[in-house]
């Protein structure tokens, strides 16, 4: 996407909101008990277990291919570390949307959890990427419950919408009143563009 605004004409302005989504419910990290809320458990049980071993091995050169696409080599893609629940990151996604920094925030905890094995629902991890990205008392935002219910609103909006599953992108005009363009998945350049010419040009 963001090759595809770097291309794409200089006379409309573009601006990306990054919405909360969760694959994994709430009741499923509950079900696994423990501290998994807070220190997660292994990526690579939680993948066997949630999808199938040879399943989500299946993944893994269409995630390469993308990490590709973004310039990080497949040898940097860290599957180590543990998985979690995401809860905190929107939480904090949406913290940083208010500062202006919702980008940055954004490809700090991707870095950590894709290519550092960091587990980014423990609330240290979080606390020394919100502070990397500049975010003002970040240790107290982390540890409180602020923007909660914003979170919930817009991960209920997203799923009664049908989203499904990640990434998925909505692309609009400002101001338009049709049902924003979707692109599911992880799309080329090209796609991108032929999407933004569509809604401006309706």
């Amino acid at each position: 996407m963001e090759k595809a605004i770097a291309a794409a004409p200089k006379d409309v302005v573009y601006k990306v909101r990054y919405l909360p989504f969760m694959l994994t419910p709430d009741s499923t990290w509950a079900q696994l008990g423990g501290d998994v809320r807070t220190k997660g458990v292994n990526k690579t049980e939680f993948y066997d277990m949630k999808f199938g071993k040879d399943k989500w091995h299946s993944f893994m050169p269409r995630l390469e291919q993308a990490f590709a696409g973004c310039g990080i080599e497949s040898s940097k893609v860290d599957m180590n570390g543990n998985t979690g629940p995401t809860f905190d990151c929107h939480r904090l996604m949406e913290y940083a949307a208010d500062l202006g920094k919702e980008a940055e925030m954004c490809e700090e905890l991707m870095k950590n959890y894709f290519t550092e094995g960091k587990t980014i629902c423990d609330k240290a991890v979080l606390t020394t990427a919100a502070e990397k990205v500049g975010i003002p008392d970040a240790a107290a935002f982390v540890a409180g419950d602020q923007k909660a219910n914003e979170v919930r609103a817009l991960y209920q909006r997203q799923r009664a919408e049908g989203v499904s599953g990640v990434p998925h992108f909505l692309i609009s005009a400002a101001g338009a009143k049709q049902r924003p363009l979707e692109l599911g998945g992880a799309q080329p350049p090209q796609a991108f563009l032929e999407a933004f010419e569509e809604v401006t040009a309706r």
